[in-house]
């Protein structure tokens, strides 16, 4: 008996119709696991502050599409002259048991003055060679009432009044401005 030739079985052609669906499937299951990697997720609550892209729109890997800021809580640079920094204990936030000065906010939204509580958490370590200054980092904890209902969500990018509670003083007298003349005297009667 003569075996048919795998020509005309067509042997060649149906192992290359195979090899094709194998890569079909390949590609599909690349296509699945590309797809089930395409959520975006923040590793923290948040909010998002600019998009860079549009739905439909193709991104290459390493593209910025936008960026998110925590909603746990807020921090605000406080530019502190630096004659004014021996007044307050600022912790450098490299020791853990330092004092956090409390700091009141205030600002006027919408007509009527809203304010809110934090603390200061550290300085930024460098006087700002622009200003001279020294910047603080307050911070205000759950500013948008989401585990506590607040009345005054404080909006990101507002401009804000601080008052920061300075280091408590022994032996010292309040007089009034007019009686001081110079740098260091004192009109009496």
């Amino acid at each position: 008996e003569k075996k048919a030739d795998p020509l005309v079985l067509r042997e060649p052609q149906l192992a290359g119709a195979r090899a094709t669906v194998a890569s079909a499937e390949a590609a599909l299951a690349k296509a699945r696991l590309d797809l089930a990697r395409c959520e975006i997720r923040a590793p923290y609550d948040g909010r998002v502050r600019q998009k860079h892209v549009d739905v439909g729109q193709f991104i290459n890997r390493g593209t910025p599409i936008g960026r998110v800021y925590a909603v746990d809580f807020v921090e605000i640079r406080l530019p502190i002259p630096l004659d004014e920094t021996g007044f307050l204990q600022l912790p450098s936030g490299l020791d853990s048991t330092e004092a956090e000065p409390i700091v009141a906010l205030a600002a006027n939204l919408g007509g009527r003055e809203s304010t809110w509580s934090g603390r200061v958490v550290r300085t930024e370590g460098e006087i700002n060679a622009r200003t001279r200054m020294l910047n603080a980092v307050a911070r205000i904890d759950d500013p948008f009432g989401l585990r506590s209902k607040i009345r005054n969500p404080l909006p990101v990018g507002l401009f804000v009044k601080a008052e920061v509670l300075g280091r408590k003083e022994t032996g010292v007298y309040r007089v009034p401005r007019s009686s001081i003349r110079g740098k260091d005297h004192l009109l009496t009667v």
